[in-house]
């Protein structure tokens, strides 16, 4: 295919771009050296660097004091990392010249038999190897604390602590993974810092798009690739492709990788599909910003613009999932891969439900891409304004017949929604200033959010009456006004479902449930008797709007009665 052929040529250039392939290489190392650290400090509570773990690599003193110590004996012997020598006292000398990394000091006192909490002492060198001694004489010791644990607890047949405990809170339990070795993260590490970690090619991939589509501009190699015998949608798509396939391979190493030292990822797969669903919406949007912009620089700021509130959002939504988690948010991208990554489960269908909402909005907005890369005034300039670029996509949309016409207005109800929603507003504040907080207020409020809402609603209705279209009859008029009021209903309740998860933590298929048999009937009448009156005009069609907005009226001054 065409585009595989485009998406190769693309892949080979950012592959030979010594500087960014450097970039990456570094920065994948400097993850793999410091995550484990991290993990440590969580989980342990100091940083420490990975150590190694070869046979034999630490050398260790064993100063046995004590005739009743064979488990902890037991334990450091089957430790591999560990070559022990045994001493009958404390050997300083053997420590000071570096024959021994360490040793551990068994006093007489330390006694297995015995109920009470016991206590060794490790003296460590100034080396390089100390480190690596710490690590694995906690391992061995852990190992034979809980051994002396659990034969306490069988001998006692009652629940008891550890016989040698390291004690340390955290804001959520800390989880335990035993591969081969108990090794223990913190809930916050494996939730929070893991997954940010992971969202990091995302962001790195700004310089690659606006070096993929304003650097053609920047070279003067745009007209080449024009020339070439392929559609420009196949350009757009071939380098969406490159550049998608690119981060989430990126993405997917950084996975292994993690994986690799030791951090226990729950369901690496089902992170990597919602990294990859994800990437491609990002890419998406970046490749719509930077094919709209003129140059390198007004590339770069409207990414800025782009990535710093994807940003903060993720920050938000990890810190809410963590701390407060809430029912609404677990449908959130961000979320979801903190779960699949600490193990928590998802909530319902949560999962595929956003992998296909993902990938279906990164497929509308790379065909709008492609669409505004058809545009030789973009490419080449003097580029049009954003509101010309919108009329004429509203026209051609429009021009398609009916079935687009509805679709254009689902796509226009978010905006309808917040129009309606700031205008209620303000109109709430003017008639609290005139009016004051009384009852005579709240019934007018109710009356004018029902004009605004059904004179809003409206808009999708007038854009196709704007112009004769062949197309246009009282039937498809109620199409594309059912279409608005659905979306309006769709966004409505979205945002209330959000509040209402956010403060009260109620579920959002109960509310769409509830509202759908209630809420959606109202919009549906109301938009459709007022685009057939917009349709029809004159006093008839006075009638029907004026019915649409009564209806709308009445319904919100039963809500208000039920509420109150």
């Amino acid at each position: 295919m065409r585009v595989l052929a485009i998406a190769r040529r693309e892949l080979w250039e950012i592959l030979s771009n010594k500087k960014f392939m450097l970039a990456f290489i570094v920065q994948t190392l400097l993850l793999l050296a410091l995550l484990p650290a991290f993990g440590n400090l969580f989980a342990q509570g100091n940083l420490a660097l990975p150590t190694p773990t070869l046979k034999g690599f630490t050398p260790l003193g064993v100063v046995v004091q004590s005739d009743d110590c064979s488990v902890l004996l037991a334990s450091l012997e089957q430790n591999e990392r560990l070559r022990l020598y045994s001493f009958s006292s404390p050997p300083e000398e053997e420590l000071r010249r570096g024959l021994i990394a360490g040793y551990l000091l068994i006093p007489p006192e330390y006694r297995e038999s015995t109920l009470e909490v016991l206590e060794v002492k490790l003296f460590l060198s100034q080396g390089i190897k100390s480190s690596s001694t710490l690590d694995a004489v906690k391992e061995s010791v852990e190992r034979a604390s809980a051994e002396l644990a659990a034969e306490r607890q069988r001998q006692l047949n009652s629940e008891l602590g550890s016989a040698i405990t390291l004690k340390r809170e955290f804001l959520k339990p800390v989880v335990v993974v035993k591969r081969g070795e108990n090794r223990r993260f913190s809930s916050f590490f494996l939730a929070y810092l893991v997954p940010l970690v992971l969202f990091f090619p995302i962001f790195m991939s700004g310089g690659l798009v606006v070096d993929a589509i304003v650097g053609e501009k920047e070279r003067g190699t745009i007209e080449a690739l024009l020339t070439a015998p392929f559609s420009r949608y196949e350009i757009v798509l071939g380098k969406f492709l490159a550049l998608w396939g690119f981060v989430t391979a990126e993405c997917g190493v950084w996975i292994i990788g993690v994986a690799a030292v030791g951090v226990p990822l729950a369901r690496p797969a089902e992170a990597l599909v919602l990294l990859a669903a994800l990437n491609a919406l990002v890419v998406a949007i970046a490749i719509l910003l930077a094919l709209y912009s003129r140059n390198l620089k007004e590339a770069n700021i409207a990414l800025m613009l782009f990535y710093v509130p994807l940003f903060v959002a993720l920050i938000y939504a990890l810190t809410v999932e963590f701390f407060s988690p809430r029912n609404f948010f677990a449908y959130i991208p961000f979320n979801l891969i903190s779960r699949a990554v600490s193990g928590e489960t998802f909530v319902g269908h949560a999962f595929p439900l956003v992998t296909l909402l993902l990938s279906a909005l990164a497929a509308c907005t790379i065909a709008a891409a492609a669409v505004l890369s058809y545009r030789d005034d973009v490419i080449f300039g003097p580029r049009p304004g954003f509101l010309k670029i919108a009329g004429d996509v509203v026209e051609a949309t429009l021009e398609r017949g009916r079935l687009a016409g509805a679709a254009l207005a689902l796509v226009l109800s978010p905006l309808l929604f917040i129009a309606a929603t700031v205008a209620e507003v303000a109109l709430a504040a003017l008639m609290g200033w005139l009016l004051g907080l009384t009852v005579a207020f709240l019934y007018t409020v109710v009356l004018l959010s029902a004009v605004v809402e059904e004179v809003l609603k409206l808009l999708p209705v007038l854009l196709v009456l704007r112009r004769r279209r062949t197309w246009v009859s009282a039937g498809s008029i109620l199409l594309v006004a059912a279409a608005s009021a659905m979306g309006f209903f769709l966004v409505e309740t979205a945002i209330t479902g959000f509040v209402a998860g956010l403060l009260f933590s109620i579920p959002l298929t109960t509310l769409l449930y509830a509202r759908a048999t209630s809420t959606l009937v109202m919009h549906l009448a109301g938009g459709m008797l007022a685009g057939l009156g917009v349709y029809r005009r004159g006093k008839r069609g006075f009638l029907l709007v004026a019915l649409a907005i009564a209806l709308h009226a009445l319904f919100n001054l039963i809500v208000l009665e039920v509420a109150l």
